[in-house]
């Protein structure tokens, strides 16, 4: 059981044959060999980011978040636009959107601190105007609780998902959180 007052980390939940791999070549950063499904079952109202958003959205986001396009390369949101299409196929959107999550999360500090920075003034601005929407008001809540951090982008990703007392979830393997 836990208590979260604030969102956790991003978390990998890998299958029993990734998680012998990933302990193998990287035992600091994954303790043990098992596989990690996770259900989550709500006993209060809850809020998570729980697996990627359809790639049309997160096509979407590179735009109206620009902030985030400038993080990820102009070669990998080509390539996820193009597998966000109605002829790609799943190993075409699966590596399309490894590519440009990869992207995301490998930009240089410099980068990443600057773009947040940027997000940050841009959706304060708004917010004072009275123009956010539930998506900026959720970066928002992320940027007072983790200045800086690069997860902030998160929700842009991941599905946002809202739970009352007794709703459920599963995170899946080899998924995101």
């Amino acid at each position: 059981v836990l208590s979260i007052s604030k969102a956790l980390s991003i978390q990998a939940h890998p299958d029993k044959r990734l998680a012998e791999q990933l302990h193998a070549s990287r035992p600091q950063v994954y303790k043990d060999g098992n596989h990690k499904p996770e259900m989550a079952i709500s006993l209060t109202d809850f809020e998570a980011l729980c697996g990627f958003r359809p790639l049309k959205e997160i096509v979407a986001h590179l735009v109206m978040y620009p902030e985030l396009g400038a993080l990820v390369g102009m070669e990998e949101q080509a390539l996820l636009e193009k597998a966000a299409g109605e002829r790609a196929g799943e190993v075409e959107q699966r590596e399309a959107l490894k590519a440009v999550f990869s992207s995301y999360m490998h930009a240089s500090e410099e980068r990443m601190t600057e773009q947040v920075a940027t997000l940050a003034a841009r959706l304060k601005m708004k917010e004072e105007k009275g123009g956010t929407d539930d998506l900026d008001i959720l970066i928002l809540r992320l940027l007072a609780h983790f200045p800086g951090d690069c997860g902030v982008f998160g929700p842009l990703f991941l599905n946002y998902v809202r739970l009352g007392a007794g709703e459920a979830f599963v995170m899946q393997a080899n998924g995101p959180p």
